[in-house]
This record gives structure tokens, C-alpha cells and sequence, in this order.
């Protein structure tokens, strides 16, 4: 770091005034975040300090012209001026390029980004009391531009929101999943293109679900502090280091995913992560699918009328849950509705017999619960859903698993990629069982999923030699 400032002080121009600052050239991994001037006045006969805050790692860096005992009366040229003094420094609220909560501000911002060819993005938000995340930030950033934007201070987000409508911008996140449900469920925003860092270094081999903070000490040599990792962000006014944590989300996420891209471009997976990220920008993956909620609850002994019990009340359970902006668990556990399947209760008597109904069974609810039973029980069979075939489970070919796990092993190490990204084992079970799966097309078939069907019909084997997994073909 103390390069980097060497570097940045020897940068200043020769200013014909002090108001005059000007940087010769930008430095990679610094971020100008304003340019205070006359803010320190100085004794009489002195010039007003003019002051550089810089933003660099997390860190705000605040750069002053001589003060204490070195004065330069007003006579003095300022190009004379040769020492300087470092200061550590809090975010300054005031900068609209670190914290913005005014729409005049936001659109000031936006106006300086132009039409980068991507912006990284983060959000924080809040969700273990609502059904909807409570979104308190939106972080963005591109070259020296970043900004921490409060969500909850009544600013107008619609010049952000077409901003991020442009398709001619990527928008790169880190985990994207959460981010992208926020950001629809608020202002069906669809994101596209995305770009995701964890799906990416899946691909360039490092390994699953890669965490931020891996892939920022690798790319950037730069630790990531995570003692503000659990913050309650719908509190103000935010806390300085809570919002340096949070610009350090997207301001580090520029430079991993530009190392990313070149990873990728270098080893021929573009399209690898093309097929991946168009999958990601799907908006029909945020929809609620009651076949997605049943088969979470993993109930036995299932029969169609049984099923059509299960999503009348999941199904309840989620406009409610809409409704009231609460927990789905909080309107009924799951424990409850496992109960009530497996044994429908008749009346309200039997409603308040249920295990974890609690409260639920009082008033509305209760009346609402009985009367989804009764018309559940009531569809016709043919209008009840199918219940899951697990008849072909005994099927599945233990062996087969262990052969085809080996295999993935081998095909990952080889290309260095991450073995969860081509394959799950629902993927393995159902391709020994002849099934269709992602498996057989794209890029996971070529890489895998040939290999794979070669391995089952015996056209390959597999060989052990010094420990490490080979191919007879």
C-alpha cells in the first residue's frame, strides 16, 4: 500500500492554485472518492489545505498538504510544495461516490458511470422476519466509480433500474441466487446478462460453491474482513466500517471478475459459462412450484389424494405467507403440515390436536386450513397430483454410482473443474437408470456425460495406477 501512495503523491500535478488539483494518471487498485478543498484552514498568512480521499482496499486513505509546522506563505508557489502528510480516515457521508440516499445524488452517479461494459453489484438485505428480503443496500462499482446505495432512505431507484436494464451491460455478482429473487420481487427487475463469480470459479477449478473472500486473496492479495459479515443493515444511521465492508463487496468484485473472463477466455469455456448464466437469468426459476416445497418435506407413503392435501396447504401456506409478509414458517411449520397430511384433521378439535400447529388453528386460519383439507379430499382423482415414481429407486445400481463418482473425479482433475458443477448425484442415479438429465446435452455431455454413458454400456473402463484414475478405452 505504501507503494501505491508513493506513487499517488508523486502523481499531483503542478497546480497554478491550490483549487487546481489534478492526477496524472489513474492507479490500478485506487479509487478517487472526492476532492475536498479549503476545508482546513491554515494560520494567517497560509494557504486553505486542500484535502485527497482515496479509496483503496476497504481503506479510506486521506491525503493533506503540509500543515502543522510547515506553512507556505501565500507568495510561495504551490508547485514548491513537496512533503506531504498521511492520515488514516473515515468514509466522509457526505461523498455521493460512497454513500448515496438522495435521488439527486444517485442520478449524478449513474451519469458518471456512462455505459461501462459491466458494473459489479451486491446487496444486502434482511429476511429472517419477512417472507420478502428487506432490501436495505445497493452496492455498484465499475473502475473508479463505486457507491453504497441506501435503499431505505426514501430515494427514487428508477434512474438505477433502467440503468441495469441495458442489456449492453453485464452485471456481475458473487452468488447471485439471493441477489436476483431481491431484485425481481421488488422491481421485477430480470437481470440479463449476469455473470456469476462463484459459478465461474467452479468452472476454472476452484472448486464448489467458491467462496468471495478465496477468490479476492487470490486475485487481489487481499483479505477480506468479515466481522461486519453479520449486520443487522436496516439499522441507521450505518456504521463507517459496515459501509467500507460493504463497498469492499463489488469494489474487489471488478477486478476478480475481469481475471475471471480472461481464465475463462484463455481456456476455451465461454460458451461453459454462457449456458451457465443464461440458466441463472431465467425468471421462471423465482416462481413458487408446489411439487419444489412438497418434495422438501420428504413424506412417505404417498398416495394422489394424499398429494393433493400437501399442495392445497403448501400452496395456502405461501399466499399467506405473501400476504402478511411473513415466514412460510411461521404461518405453518413444516412439522404441521407433515401431520396434517398423514392424518387430516375433521374439525377444529382435531385441528388443535396437531403437532407445531399452534395458534394457527384459532379463528380464520383454522377455518382456512380445514376448508383447503375438505376441498382436497373432495378433487376428483384424476385431478390429483401424481405422486413422485420412486418405484425404480431399488433399481439404481450402487456400483454404478461408485464407478461413474470415479469417473467424475477424473474427467474434474483432468480439466480442473469443480465436480459439482457437471454433476449431482440425483444426475448420477438417474443417468444408471437410462433417464434424461443435463447430463446429455451441452457442454456436460462432451466433457462427461459421454464418457459417463461409454462407462455404463462397458465400451470404457476404469484403471488405478499410482493412485490416480486412468481411462481403457
Amino acid at each position: 500500500m505504501s507503494k501505491n501512495i508513493s506513487i499517488l503523491v508523486n502523481a499531483l500535478t503542478e497546480c497554478r492554485s491550490l483549487s487546481d488539483l489534478r492526477i496524472k494518471r489513474s492507479l490500478p487498485g485506487l479509487v478517487i472518492v472526492s476532492v475536498d478543498v479549503a476545508h482546513q484552514q491554515m494560520p494567517e498568512g497560509g494557504f486553505n489545505c486542500p484535502v485527497l480521499k482515496v479509496y483503496r482496499s476497504g481503506i479510506i486513505i486521506k491525503i493533506t498538504y503540509p500543515r502543522s509546522h510547515e506553512y507556505y506563505s501565500r507568495q510561495d508557489h504551490p508547485r514548491k510544495m513537496k512533503r506531504f502528510k498521511l492520515h488514516w480516515a473515515k468514509p466522509d457521508r457526505r461523498s455521493s461516490y460512497l454513500l448515496i440516499n438522495n435521488t439527486r445524488e444517485l442520478v449524478n452517479f449513474i451519469h458518471d458511470l456512462g455505459t461501462p461494459p459491466y458494473v459489479a453489484l451486491d446487496t444486502e438485505f434482511l429476511s429472517e422476519k419477512t417472507y420478502y428480503p428487506q432490501l436495505c443496500l445497493i452496492q455498484i462499482a465499475h473502475g473508479q466509480h463505486a457507491a453504497v446505495i441506501d435503499t431505505l432512505g426514501g430515494i427514487d431507484l428508477e434512474p438505477l433500474i433502467q440503468f441495469l436494464r441495458n442489456p449492453s451491460i453485464v452485471k456481475v455478482f458473487h452468488a447471485a441466487e439471493q441477489d436476483l429473487v431481491i431484485l425481481w420481487n421488488d422491481f421485477k427487475l430480470a437481470l440479463t446478462p449476469v455473470f456469476d463469480t462463484q459459478v465461474a470459479g467452479m468452472v476454472c477449478g476452484f472448486g464448489d460453491q467458491v467462496s468471495y473472500a478465496q477468490l479476492v486473496k487470490t486475485f487481489v492479495k487481499t483479505r477480506i474482513d468479515k466481522s461486519s459479515q453479520i449486520v443487522d443493515w436496516s439499522k441507521r444511521p450505518l456504521r463507517d466500517r459496515h459501509l467500507e465492508y460493504a463497498l469492499a463487496d463489488v469494489t474487489h468484485l471488478c477486478p476478480v471478475y475481469e481475471r475471471l473472463q480472461s481464465q475463462i477466455n484463455n481456456q476455451g469455456r465461454v460458451s461453459w459459462v454462457a449456458e451457465e448464466m443464461q440458466e441463472l437469468s431465467d425468471i421462471k426459476r423465482f416462481d413458487f412450484k408446489p411439487e419444489v416445497q412438497a418434495r422438501k418435506l420428504k413424506l412417505r407413503n404417498m398416495t394422489p389424494r394424499r398429494m393433493a392435501v400437501l399442495y392445497a396447504l403448501v400452496t395456502w401456506r405461501e399466499e399467506k405467507a405473501k400476504i402478511q409478509n411473513i415466514p412460510r414458517g411461521w404461518v405453518v411449520k413444516d412439522l404441521a403440515i407433515r401431520d396434517m397430511v398423514s392424518n387430516p384433521p375433521e374439525n377444529l378439535e382435531d385441528l388443535n390436536r396437531v403437532r407445531g400447529i399452534g395458534g394457527t388453528a384459532q379463528g380464520k386460519s383454522g377455518r382456512d386450513i380445514l376448508r383447503c383439507i375438505q376441498l382436497a379430499r373432495e378433487l376428483p382423482l384424476s385431478e390429483c397430483p401424481p405422486v413422485p415414481d420412486t418405484s425404480r429407486d431399488a433399481e439404481i445400481n450402487g456400483n454404478a454410482i461408485v464407478l461413474l463418482r470415479a469417473l467424475l473425479t477424473h474427467v474434474c482433475e483432468k480439466n480442473n473443474v469443480a465436480p459439482k458443477l457437471i454433476a449431482s448425484k440425483s444426475d448420477l442415479e438417474q443417468m444408471t437408470l437410462g433417464n434424461e438429465t443435463r447430463l446429455s446435452k451441452g457442454w456436460r455431455w462432451d466433457l462427461f456425460g459421454e464418457l459417463a454413458a461409454q462407462l455404463l454400456k462397458g465400451k470404457i473402463s476404469l484403471t488405478l495406477a499410482q493412485g490416480k484414475i486412468g481411462i481403457i478405452k
